[in-house]
């Protein structure tokens, strides 16, 4: 529209000049966006403002991606580094299988290292969960002579010192026991009715012991249905890993096994088990002469072979799948070779894997002629 010069506003003290300028500069400030006509001006005239509005722009974004990404919960690893995070928690904190033997098996290790003077006292504690004790010199002989009384004092002396350096020994395995405990684990030994007592004597292998039972403790509220099937699984399941030692191994599977039998589970009781055990007993000839067993000791044989049997079935197959297959092809013959204890199992393949060591063929020629070993 064009515009009309006889509505111009009156110009006193200024230029037409200095008018139309500022007419200008209205006009431009009308078309920014949102009516917004100083943030120009505001810009260039508080630069720290400006900075201040930058910064607290950058915050919220950081702020969102931050709650967008959820920090994960710190992963416990105990007190003592060198144990590389073996720990002991409740099954519901960490429910991989076999934690509480793997961590014992690290403790062996460090504290082989750590206490050498003291690491075959510690083997007894951490294979037996028993408190080891210094053996005890015998007593003098009523006819000891001077030099017999002299080195009997001195196998004293050393006993002593034997025994007060043990007694150091397990009070700081005990700690360090304790440092490897998650917080839940502890609430639960701290409400076990030893607990008390345990502290007091710094009690080691009573430690050992809750934190076993502890470890394999099902949920407290389940079915007793549901906690036997569960621990009946987790022994068929059970299974050696490639970097599980033979050793570690038979404490996973014993481990298993007790905590089957402590809720009431029973293995090796069926009775095609004992009925097989007193056909082989009726058949063998060089038992004859032998009386015969009662029922309970034909049951007791047949659940310790077959406690036998469910171990060789769930060693590593890498290592031991020709040991059973050795085993089937002997028993199609007629030859039933299969372990009677689990003793005998643990042995076997003991046994046989040195000898897979030891019969490498140096000449293709001589590998038809070997025999497999069957421990």
């Amino acid at each position: 529209m064009a515009r009309n010069d006889n509505n111009a506003p009156e110009v006193t003290g200024g230029s037409t000049r200095e008018v139309h300028a500022q007419e200008s500069a209205s006009q431009q400030q009308q078309q920014q966006p949102g009516g917004n006509t100083n943030n120009n001006n505001n810009h260039e005239s508080h630069p720290r403002r400006s900075g201040r509005n930058n910064n607290r722009r950058s915050n919220r974004q950081n702020n969102n991606k931050n709650d967008s990404n959820p920090k994960k919960a710190e992963t416990f690893n105990g007190a003592t580094a060198a144990l590389h995070g073996h720990v002991f928690q409740l099954m519901a904190e960490n429910p991989k299988q076999n934690q509480f033997e793997k961590t014992v098996e690290a403790l062996d290790i460090y504290a082989s290292a750590t206490f050498s003077d003291d690491a075959k006292y510690l083997s007894h504690l951490l294979d037996k969960f028993e408190t080891p004790k210094v053996e005890k010199p015998n007593a003098l002989k009523a006819n000891a002579d001077d030099t017999d009384k002299e080195g009997w004092k001195i196998e004293v002396k050393y006993w002593k010192a034997g025994e007060m350096r043990l007694k150091q020994t397990l009070h700081a395995m005990y700690t360090i026991i304790w440092g490897q405990c998650s917080q839940l684990m502890k609430t639960q030994v701290q409400a076990c009715a030893t607990f008390e007592k345990m502290k007091k004597d710094s009690d080691a292998a009573l430690l050992l012991r809750e934190i076993r039972g502890i470890s394999y403790k099902f949920d407290l509220h389940i079915s007793v249905y549901e906690a036997i099937d569960e621990a009946h699984k987790r022994l068929i399941n059970c299974r050696q890993q490639p970097h599980d030692s033979n050793t570690i191994f038979l404490k996973i599977f014993k481990t298993n096994v007790e905590v089957l039998e402590h809720y009431g589970g029973k293995i090796g009781y069926d009775t095609g088990f004992t009925d097989y055990e007193k056909k082989r007993w009726a058949e063998d000839p060089l038992k004859a002469a032998l009386a015969k067993p009662t029922d309970s000791a034909f049951s007791m044989m047949a659940k310790k072979r077959c406690l036998a049997t469910m171990f060789l079935r769930r060693v590593d197959r890498n290592r031991y799948a020709q040991l059973l297959q050795d085993l089937r092809n002997q028993y199609t013959l007629g030859y039933d070779n299969y372990p009677l204890t689990l003793a005998g199992a643990f042995t076997m393949i003991q046994n046989y894997k040195h000898s897979l060591k030891a019969s490498k063929p140096t000449k293709p020629a001589k590998a038809s002629n070997e025999t497999p070993s069957n421990g």
